[in-house]
């Protein structure tokens, strides 16, 4: 064998050795590249899912979906499991199309700096209060109920209305009272409304709850019968301006639309529930059931 078939061989071994190499590295970068752009699972929103709302009622409304992105563009801590946000809640708005990571979740705790920061509008303010069980609807109160505030106050008589007689003549009433006191002129001390559809902004120190809060025991302070309003700086002064053990509250329900009540005399000669027309607080038909 010659030098130059010995040339000619080690250069095709070496040819060999180039091309496998270059095999093997082509095929490695190909291998990463299909590795970073694999399809892994995530779970991703639909649409908004708002501030505040949990994993659960996300999911249960349609509001997240399974999908699938490429492994290069995978955040760090996905949600893997619904399970893991079930019970917490969204930390901002989550817009829809964003992938789900769990630190945009968490548990209910207050986040709140500043109990300022609960006042809804710049023109409103907080003013406390506090009333016994029987007025303040049995302890039932919760932040963000709305309340209508009464005033219980005492008729005083006036020098020209010393008497039943005097206070006949001025027409408060107008019958004598019989002697079992069955019918005739009745002494009343007369609730006056101050202000209707008054939002409760806490409860003893519990306020209304915010995003990613969760409700402490309140019985004691509830028992306690403190709460803080949220109103107009004058509405303020009116309530600081009545005795509070003449405040009486009554809950208002959902739809309800405030109107002026007039004051009751404070003398009448027979109840509502005397008059035919009034028997009960409904109307002569009662309280009837919503078909």
């Amino acid at each position: 064998m010659n030098r130059r078939t010995l040339i000619l061989g080690a250069a095709v071994v070496i040819g060999i050795i180039a091309a496998i190499a270059l095999f093997n590295y082509v095929g490695g970068i190909r291998e990463d590249v299909e590795k970073e752009f694999a399809l892994v699972p995530v779970f991703k929103a639909d649409q908004t899912i708002a501030k505040g709302t949990t994993g659960s009622e996300a999911a249960n409304s349609g509001f997240i979906v399974a999908d699938e992105i490429p492994r290069k563009f995978l955040p760090q801590n996905r949600v893997e499991n619904l399970d893991e946000i079930a019970r917490q809640q969204a930390l901002f708005d989550i817009p829809a199309g964003t992938p789900l990571v769990k630190s945009m979740f968490v548990d209910p705790v207050v986040q709140v700096a500043s109990f300022a920061e609960r006042i809804t509008r710049p023109d409103l303010v907080a003013v406390t209060i506090q009333v016994d069980q029987v007025r303040g609807v049995a302890g039932l109160l919760v932040p963000g109920d709305r309340v209508s505030i009464f005033v219980t106050t005492e008729f005083k008589q006036s020098e020209e209305l010393q008497d039943f007689q005097a206070i006949r003549g001025a027409g408060y009433c107008t019958q004598d009272i019989s002697p079992d006191n069955s019918y005739g002129c009745l002494e009343l001390k007369p609730a006056r409304s101050l202000f209707q559809d008054v939002k409760i902004l806490a409860v003893g120190k519990q306020a209304a709850l915010q995003p990613g809060e969760e409700a402490p025991d309140q019985a004691q302070q509830v028992a306690e019968g403190i709460l803080t309003l949220e109103v107009p700086i004058d509405a303020a002064q009116w309530i600081m301006s009545v005795d509070s053990a003449s405040l009486y509250l009554v809950l208002d329900p959902e739809g309800f639309e405030p109107e002026a009540l007039p004051p009751l005399d404070p003398f009448v000669d027979r109840l509502p529930g005397e008059d035919s027309a009034q028997v009960t607080p409904y109307g002569p038909n009662g309280l009837e059931e919503e078909g």
